[in-house]
């Protein structure tokens, strides 16, 4: 029998994935590894993927409380069949669980002998409150031996007028009894290209009103690029994302360190616009892949943010120089240059190599250089 795979819609989004803390850097982890009794717990409060990827409710905001409520009952119903669409093109295929599965052999393989998979962080009932539940759990780990507790929470979905693909892990390290926090850290993936013509921003985040950009449907094939091959984008899309989301977790628990896992702390620096903390994660990586364009072009855009944009320009050309159709660095180069005046003709030669390398129009950088 076909199992039910239901595509939770989430209109009023911002409820699920909240926004990153920043690393701590200074923490301790060698007990993780070692042979103290260390507790882990992954919470994975559902199996579907989230999609909450209607703006209506954003940009009718702008207009009030009736705004609002009228918005909350459209992007319902659009999310809700959006939803269905992905839910029908994934079949058998669960999210949460495939998610859930790959942190847990991860850290089953490199936590040290006397770690211990625990319930994780259950409800408040029966108790005063939230933290005081909190303690009673504490206290009764450390009964049972245990010196630590790392938590982590799982989430998944898809995000914001351009359908993206977003996965999130959220987690604490505290030591026992006293829940002592040692750590905290959020580690997010997105699907989609790192262009600088982007802003900073987290699809997520929903209640914010959207006045900067008001619009009221989504992109064109913003949730058919995930459906119309029978979900295989899809799921691969997942898959490397979950792969990436849990190396950065375990690069920044220091229990194995990875290119990727650097690139994924880094490029979640660069979103929370601590600018040299990214340049140093991405450096790490970097060091450890010299030759991937991807991590030089991550690189770039970092220091555009930072407004150092002549050091991008020649980060990007690294890139290029590594891969020569890197879609993504012909772009941003075509970008950086638009903004020069004299340049207007590499920037149409980095800009069309984009396109032939498969990048999409982007309308906003064709009228720079119709101008």
């Amino acid at each position: 029998m076909r199992k039910n795979i239901r595509v939770f819609a989430l209109a009023a989004a911002g409820l699920l994935l909240a926004p990153g803390c920043a690393k701590d850097r200074q923490a301790d982890f060698s007990a993780l590894t070692g042979a103290e009794k260390i507790a882990w717990s992954i919470n994975n409060p559902r199996e579907e993927l989230t999609v909450a990827a209607s703006p209506v409710r954003q940009t009718l905001q702008i207009l009030g409380s009736a705004g609002t409520v009228l918005g909350f009952g459209i992007s319902a119903a659009q999310d809700a069949a959006y939803a269905k669409a992905i839910s029908d093109a994934l079949g058998e295929y669960s999210p949460g669980t495939v998610f859930e599965q790959r942190l847990a052999d991860a850290l089953a393989a490199h936590l040290g002998e006397g770690a211990r998979r625990v319930a994780p962080v259950g409800t408040a009932a029966g108790y005063n409150n939230p933290q005081e539940a909190k303690k009673a759990r504490w206290e009764g780990l450390a009964r049972s031996g245990h010196s630590q507790v790392l938590d982590l929470d799982l989430s998944c979905g898809v995000f914001g007028p351009e359908g993206t693909l977003v996965t999130r892990i959220a987690g604490e390290l505290r030591a026992l009894p006293g829940g002592k926090l040692l750590w905290r850290d959020t580690v997010t993936v997105h699907s989609g290209p790192v262009l600088a013509s982007r802003r900073l921003s987290d699809p997520t985040n929903r209640l914010t009103p959207n006045i900067a950009a008001p619009r009221l449907t989504i992109k064109e094939n913003a949730i058919g690029q995930w459906t119309t091959d029978g979900g295989d984008h899809l799921r691969e899309s997942f898959e490397r994302n979950v792969r990436r989301t849990v190396e950065g977790v375990m690069t920044a628990l220091e229990l194995e360190e990875t290119a990727d896992g650097y690139l994924t702390l880094g490029w979640n620096a660069m979103c929370r616009k601590r600018h040299a903390e990214a340049n140093d994660l991405l450096r790490q990586g970097q060091q450890m892949a010299p030759d991937r364009a991807d991590i030089l072009n991550v690189m770039a855009v970092n220091l555009g943010h930072a407004k150092n944009v002549e050091e991008a320009m020649g980060m990007v050309r690294e890139a290029l120089a590594r891969d020569a159709n890197h879609a993504e660095a012909h772009f941003n180069l075509a970008w950086w240059l638009s903004e020069k005046e004299g340049e207007e003709a590499e920037a149409r030669t980095h800009y069309e190599a984009a396109l032939a390398a498969g990048a999409p129009d982007h309308p906003r950088l064709e009228k720079r250089l119709r101008d």
